[in-house]
């Protein structure tokens, strides 16, 4: 049998609304969990920061991508920790 273009698109909105469903299931099942970020902000403690957004900043930078959103996140939380 061949597919036609309708048969995709149909296929694809209803991978589309499976994983909206997915993620708005997580969303509801974790809304009360605090990251474990948030755990060591609060307590004043280390964080990953740097290993995680940090890295990507990093990889960004020697591929020439500007990385924005991860630069500034990491340099906030980075100056919480200090």
């Amino acid at each position: 049998t061949t597919t036609t273009a309708n048969d995709e698109m149909d296929n694809n909105q209803l991978q589309v609304n499976q994983l909206r469903a997915f993620v708005e299931e997580v969303i509801d099942d974790t809304q009360a969990n605090s990251s474990s970020m948030r755990q060591d902000v609060l307590h004043q403690r280390r964080t990953e920061i740097d290993y995680l957004n940090g890295y990507v900043v990093r990889k960004g930078a020697a591929l020439g991508i500007d990385t924005p959103a991860n630069q500034e996140l990491t340099e906030r939380i980075l100056q919480l920790q200090s």
